[in-house]
């Protein structure tokens, strides 16, 4: 696990995706949900979209590689009904063939095995199910350069143009698939806005990762962009 991952989990931070809690209730309030649907969030983070979630009264199950995420969102889900938090590895889920509804991804492809984890979410999807992710793209070219760089602090697997997220989408087997731009949503929607609960003493070397993480955000904020990705299988 990355120092990038680490330091979120340590911070407490919800919403670590461009647009925050605000872009995904405006992204949800364009779904049909309703309480007969099932629900994953792959890499579910403190649990933030998931308690926004429960207010549609379905089940919802919320998985995580870290331990540390995993522990708060159990804590802040503990008191709704229907929601499962699982400490599992998006590349290999362990649920049946076509258990889910929709499948809800918030700024994690990039950090995983991206062909491998859209097999497996393609297989844990129903037929007819929605995936709906917001991950990061490439909106101006970087240099090999600046994409190392940004590869080794975050941890990412790769960096995508929105072209690359369409045709992987498609060779998984993916159909209708849209990339939503930022300028579909509210412009208040776009800047990232994240909450931050910390519960432990955090090494001083985390406080001086945050201060780079924030350098980035103001370095690459011409070049670096996210597409809301929405597809059924």
């Amino acid at each position: 696990m990355g120092k990038y991952i680490e330091m979120l989990s340590l911070f407490g931070v919800g919403g670590a995706h461009p647009g925050g809690l605000a872009l995904t209730k405006e992204i949800l309030s364009k779904l049909p949900l309703n309480k007969n649907v099932q629900i994953l969030d792959v890499g579910c983070g403190t649990g933030q979209t998931i308690d926004y979630l429960s207010s549609f009264e379905c089940p919802i199950i919320g998985i995580d590689s870290n331990h540390k995420m995993v522990e708060k969102a159990k804590a802040r889900c503990d008191r709704l009904k229907d929601v499962t938090i699982l400490l599992e590895d998006l590349e290999d889920l362990p649920f049946s063939n076509d258990s889910f509804d929709y499948i809800i991804s918030e700024s994690v492809l990039s950090f995983t095995n991206i062909e491998q984890s859209l097999y497996e979410i393609f297989r844990v999807l129903k037929p007819n199910g929605y995936l709906v992710a917001t991950e990061l793209t490439i909106e101006n070219s970087l240099t090999n350069e600046e994409e190392n760089e940004l590869i080794s602090f975050y941890g990412f697997s790769k960096i995508q143009f929105e072209d690359d997220w369409v045709k992987q989408l498609k060779q998984q087997g993916f159909k209708k698939i849209k990339a939503l731009t930022p300028n579909q949503f509210s412009k208040h929607n776009h800047a990232q806005t994240s909450e931050i609960r910390i519960t432990e003493p955090i090494p001083e070397e985390y406080y001086s990762l945050m201060e780079r993480h924030t350098l980035f955000n103001e370095k690459y904020k011409d070049r670096l962009t996210f597409r809301v990705l929405s597809c059924i299988k």
